[in-house]
């Protein structure tokens, strides 16, 4: 089996999530290729790349860790103001660490942001 850029193969598999296809099925058959070619190690980098082409296609994934648990819909709507993706659909993974003390640091393919306590509080150790 010939070896397909990461690029290529991402988009290959954002097309195919765009068109409805299981993302299950779909990240068990990138983990069977990374297996043969024996790229397993660089799977990371290969659901980074998908993140960035779906993003690109309007679908935004967005990464927010607070410290305590909150509203799914006014998580979403407050994400999707503060990157400001009126024209992209966001779609939040919420995580919870407690050591953020407030606040929230939120992760996208094209940036991030740590509005965290804990974030202010290293950043003020630091200057």
């Amino acid at each position: 089996m010939a070896q397909v850029s990461r690029r290529k193969l991402a988009a290959l598999i954002g097309d195919r999530l765009l068109a409805g296809e299981s993302a299950k099925k779909l990240m068990e058959e990138l983990a069977a290729y990374l297996l043969v070619h024996n790229q397993s190690k660089r799977a990371e980098l290969y659901v980074r790349d998908i993140e960035a082409y779906l993003e690109s296609r309007g679908q935004t994934l967005a990464d927010v860790t607070t410290a305590r648990k909150i509203d799914e819909k006014f998580l979403s709507r407050y994400v999707s103001a503060l990157l400001d993706k009126s024209e992209s659909e966001v779609h939040v993974r919420s995580h919870i660490d407690p050591s953020l003390v407030g606040g929230l640091r939120l992760e996208t393919p094209s940036s991030y942001l740590d509005a965290s306590i804990d974030g202010r509080l290293k950043r003020l150790r630091t200057s």
